[in-house]
């Protein structure tokens, strides 16, 4: 099931990237822009609310969680590259719930 929902993240997260290529001239960006860029400060929020809240986990997953967080914001506050600082904070959730395991 967790291999499914990874998948199911992984595509929904490329098709966002690739259909507004696309789709560019069917889009008007200029009247779209500013509904694009609200909702994807809305989309991240809810992802980080939904991380920490929506599942059942073990006691042992907040800290993990909130040092990836801490990585995840420091990686970004130092290179200002949102792609490095998601997956810097993927690899160090992975190396320590691995550690922890």
């Amino acid at each position: 099931m967790e291999v499914f929902i990874i998948l199911t993240v992984a595509i929904a997260t490329y098709l966002t990237r690739l259909l507004p290529f696309l789709l560019k001239d069917r889009i008007d960006f200029e009247r779209w822009g500013n509904f694009l860029s609200s909702s994807s400060t809305a989309i991240i929020s809810s992802l980080f609310v939904t991380s920490f809240v929506g599942a059942q986990r073990e006691p042992k997953d907040l800290p993990v969680g909130i040092v990836s967080l801490l990585i995840v914001t420091l990686t970004f506050l130092r290179w200002r590259n949102l792609g490095l600082s998601i997956i810097s904070g993927i690899l160090m959730y992975f190396f320590i719930s691995l550690a922890l395991n």
